[in-house]
């Protein structure tokens, strides 16, 4: 079997930035086109329960970037004018086994790939050759304990690379006063991961539960960096200096259905760590810690009433400092609550009121939260519908949260729609 692939994209891009200071004005135009091509076959032998496959790639890319930043003052280069080349050889071998008593999964794949690529920069005149062979394994292993308890292990190794616009040398135009500058040096990450699973079904008990345990390690050849200046503009870039992440997260879920009272309770906890550096003014090691709980309740209390729960628990923790200790540390908290009753009078008829309560800690000294109730009703005829709606009923009009996402903070503020009426009626044929 062998398959093939041409692909052509033009993606021409124009942002122009305009203000009432017109020192702050400019435009950047990026024209980026490549010609893409991937021909592939394999071949698989099945010596039952084992099965070799063998898969082949050809790959190749020309690739062309072209970009102009005007009305704007900087000491390095506004303007790029690229080319590459690019040609792909991977074969992937992989073998997998299905026990007969179906007790045993493995799958194991080992994707090799060699890379040949030139760039030429046509602004500066020069050109440079690069080759690249790496192998990125990966593994999983499935193996039922008992008819209710299975477990899974897996792993995988990979080695990415960036783009042609990591080729790049100078400044591009991401926002109103948002740059980021590119210094020619192609972004190389190196990554592992492991997980763990176990499951546990009993569906004549009701009973399901899961949990999750992932390692992620990536380790990578340009640190991030970003900086502020008086006038208030943010230029992002990248400094050559090995830096890695480290990240743990579990998770875990458990229900249970009552049949006694017809009710089904669910809880969802999740629990993740990350660790990075990144250098923002100065170089700092940063921690962000995450707690979720998510609990949850369905119930139908008789053939006319019926409930729905659901509520959220999030704590946030960052930690800020050196690569020794942290000297900064802030904690906020999320909560969301939301109570959903339906009622059926009659066959014809339903209603359906929704109360919502979420409380936000923009910061260490501030929070907000906020009472929301929706209320809706519903009755069908034989050929007629009517609907009506009440959202917003204590008429709420702003809603604002804080997210923390490494060194940076993001607030938010919404101006909210009003209270608000609906009434439809649909007339069916």
């Amino acid at each position: 079997d062998i398959s093939s692939l041409i692909q052509y994209t033009y993606l021409p891009q124009r942002l122009d930035k305009k203000s009432d200071n017109n020192d702050f004005n400019s435009q950047q135009k990026i024209y980026q086109k490549g010609l893409y091509s991937n021909t592939s076959s394999y071949i698989t032998i099945n010596h039952y329960p084992s099965i070799w496959r063998i898969q082949i790639n050809i790959e190749t890319t020309a690739d062309g970037l072209e970009t102009d930043l005007n009305k704007i003052s900087l000491q390095d280069s506004i303007y790029n004018n690229l080319k590459t080349n690019a040609i792909t050889a991977k074969i992937t071998p992989s073998y997998s086994y299905n026990d007969p008593g179906q007790l045993f999964k493995l799958n194991i794949s080992l994707p090799t790939s060699y890379q040949y690529l030139h760039v030429q920069d046509k602004q500066f005149q020069r050109q440079n050759q690069y080759s690249y062979l790496y192998i990125s394994p990966n593994t999983r292993i499935n193996y039922r304990l008992s008819p209710l308890w299975e477990t899974a292990l897996s792993y995988r190794w990979n080695h990415t690379r960036g783009d042609i616009r990591d080729y790049l040398n100078g400044y591009l135009l991401t926002g109103y006063r948002n740059l980021i500058r590119k210094n020619g040096i192609q972004r190389e990450s190196r990554n592992h991961s492991l997980s763990f699973r176990i499951n546990f079904r009993n569906p004549i008990r009701g009973i399901f539960f899961y949990t999750n345990l992932v390692y992620m390690n990536r380790k990578n050849n340009l640190l991030s960096s970003q900086e502020f200046s008086t006038n208030i503009i943010t230029t992002s870039g990248n400094i050559e200096q090995m830096n890695q992440q480290n990240t743990w997260l579990i998770t875990g879920y458990f229900a249970k259905y009552l049949h006694a009272i017809r009710t089904n309770i669910a809880m969802n906890i999740q629990y993740n760590i990350a660790t990075a550096q990144k250098e923002q003014q100065h170089e700092y090691t940063h921690q962000s810690e995450n707690y979720t709980f998510n609990p949850s309740l369905n119930t139908e209390i008789s053939k006319h009433i019926s409930l729905n729960y659901s509520g959220k628990l999030i704590r946030n923790a960052l930690k800020i400092g050196n690569k020794q200790s942290y000297n900064t540390k802030t904690i906020t908290h999320q909560f969301m609550q939301e109570l959903s009753a339906y009622l059926f009078p009659s066959s014809k008829t339903e209603i359906k009121v929704k109360g919502e309560y979420i409380y936000n800690e923009i910061s260490s000294s501030a929070s907000s939260g906020l009472f929301f109730i929706d209320f809706g009703m519903s009755y069908k005829l034989k050929q007629i519908e009517m609907n009506f709606t009440l959202n917003n009923l204590l008429n709420q009009k702003e809603y604002s949260y804080t997210v923390y996402n490494g060194l940076d903070t993001y607030y938010y503020h919404y101006r909210l729609r009003e209270r608000s009426f609906l009434t439809t009626i649909i007339f069916s044929y």
